[in-house]
């Protein structure tokens, strides 16, 4: 795929004395490098962290990124900090939250710009049979000036019944909003305002590890300024059947 990767980590563990509010603590970095196998330069990164466990299986990390990366003939600098947690209030229920402030690439527009991303999810195992998990995602992106480029928000929905150790059937719904300021883009012809939503169904079946048959339907709905309102853009039925052979 015309990628060379080089990543590394390395980080401290404190245990905790016995009667503290917290298992362990860890300082540690990360980082890693991307290029292309003729030697372009693609990214770079170091993320230096400190990470907490504790009670209810909880955990959190807090980390700032110092970023470099090659984006359309130009290489941009870029310095943003991170927040993970999670915890489990109860068996078969586990909550996290993801949290991201900094510069970030404007791709459309080609420049540096700052965001603000937020992406909370539950997992919930409802009963034997049936997981529940339901992720959002806010996405808000400003150029460095302060005018807002755009905002985007998208949920994302599964519902799964597992029937047994060999199938289940899963129903997923995504829905996708993106308000944009058409006078921070490029391109004047932009829409002001986007909003989608798929879904599909799919059953799965695993008679072993090498074979698994896949059968759905899923659709595709659109607003945007042409059609006005959310209209049917496609609508699919599948099939597969996967086996590995190793004579």
């Amino acid at each position: 795929v015309d990628l060379v990767q080089d990543n590394f980590e390395f980080s401290r563990t404190f245990y905790a004395d016995p009667g503290a509010w917290y298992t362990d603590w860890r300082v540690g970095m990360q980082g890693g490098r991307s290029e292309t196998v003729g030697g372009q330069f693609l990214n770079r990164n170091v993320q230096p962290f400190v990470s907490f466990q504790g009670p209810w299986q909880s955990f959190a990390r807090l980390g700032v990124v110092d970023r470099k990366e090659f984006w359309n003939g130009v290489s941009y600098d870029m310095n943003s900090a991170f927040m993970f947690g999670q915890f489990r209030p109860r068996s078969g229920l586990n909550i996290n939250m993801q949290i991201n402030r900094g510069e970030q690439i404007d791709y459309t527009n080609s420049r540096l710009a700052d965001q603000r991303r937020y992406q909370p999810q539950v997992d919930w195992n409802a009963t034997r049979h049936l997981l529940v998990r339901l992720r959002y995602t806010s996405d808000h992106l400003s150029s460095q000036e302060g005018p807002t480029i755009f905002t985007a928000k998208l949920t994302d929905l599964r519902l799964t019944w597992q029937f047994n150790v060999r199938s289940f059937v899963r129903l997923t719904l995504q829905d996708q909003d993106i308000q944009r300021n058409i006078e921070q883009y490029v391109n004047p012809a932009t829409d002001e305002s986007t909003e989608s939503l798929a879904t599909q169904l799919l059953y799965s079946y695993k008679l072993n590890p090498q074979t698994v048959l896949f059968a759905g339907y899923s659709d595709n709905q659109l607003d945007d300024e042409l059609t006005g309102n959310l209209e049917m853009t496609g609508r699919t039925l599948f099939f597969k059947l996967s086996y590995a052979w190793t004579p």
